[in-house]
């Protein structure tokens, strides 16, 4: 029985390392950023210049 309860603590401490994990690489890596610029067709005053 002790060795269920020290598997089952081993498991959840690693899983709760895991998720810290994933959190701060979802946090703080720079390639999941969101950075691209919005489209120009996105914008509101996306018309020509007139007189152009």
């Amino acid at each position: 029985m002790q060795h269920v309860v020290a598997y089952g603590a081993y498991f959840l401490a690693c899983l709760i390392a895991l998720l810290a994990a994933a959190r701060w690489i979802a946090r703080n890596h720079p390639a999941l950023r969101d950075v691209t610029p919005p489209r120009a067709d996105e914008h509101e005053d996306s018309s020509p210049p007139e007189g152009t």
